[in-house]
């Protein structure tokens, strides 16, 4: 059985609670409040004062809850050893779960599969903005496998560029509660994905890296 976070419950249920609260952001000139709604590049602002502030949530219930490395992954850290990532968006999930070198990499990191697989939560938030208002409308805790479609164009679901892929990305939100996507094909279409990825990467290596971590883990 694998290693779960004892307070993955709390967390998730404090999340949970969330659900129906608004926040709101404004920025007043001479005691005037000015809309924001329409303000280049807001998704990002939205995105960076919810982990703010959701952090602030969590940790009245989590002793051991801490801030991850800035601009880095996790967001968070909940005794030191399990890893959660927080996520928004407004209409449509088009965010980045990650950069697929960095994700196939940490996957080769000594205990990397069990990390990033087994010990990493996505804590998903979609969100309504109305002038300076943010109404948290729906939340999901997930897994990396419940987030990513691996029966797409690609063997994972990928931003590709000029035939470079940058960005791990999400499939639509209907598809995160389904019962067939489970760890064990997601990590046998990321090693399908790093055979077939254009990027240069040593694909030997990673590929014999995970492998060999797989033969630790029952799944």
């Amino acid at each position: 059985m694998m290693d779960v976070d004892p307070d993955h419950r709390t967390i998730q249920e404090s999340c949970q609670r969330l659900v129906g609260k608004e926040f709101v952001l404004s920025i007043s000139l001479d005691y005037e409040i000015v809309p924001l709604e329409d303000s280049e590049g807001l998704n990002n602002a939205v995105g960076s004062i919810l982990e703010h502030a959701i952090f602030w949530v969590l940790k009245k219930d989590l002793l051991y809850l801490e801030r991850g490395p800035k601009q880095k992954s996790p967001d968070y850290y909940n005794r030191k050893e399990y890893e959660y990532e927080l996520k928004v968006f407004e209409k449509n999930a088009g965010f980045d779960i990650s950069s697929y070198n960095a994700y196939v990499h940490q996957l080769c990191l000594q205990g990397g599969v069990c990390r990033k697989l087994f010990k990493t939560k996505y804590l998903v938030f979609k969100y309504s903005l109305t002038g300076c208002k943010i109404t948290l409308q729906n939340f999901w805790m997930l897994n990396v496998w419940d987030l990513v479609n691996c029966s797409c164009k690609y063997p994972i679901g990928i931003q590709n560029k000029h035939g470079i892929w940058y960005n791990i990305r999400p499939s639509h939100e209907r598809g995160w509660t389904d019962s067939q996507r489970d760890a064990k094909t997601f990590i046998e279409s990321i090693i399908k994905s790093v055979y077939s990825c254009p990027n240069p990467l040593p694909k030997d290596k990673i590929i014999d890296d995970i492998k060999k971590q797989l033969l630790s883990l029952s799944f």
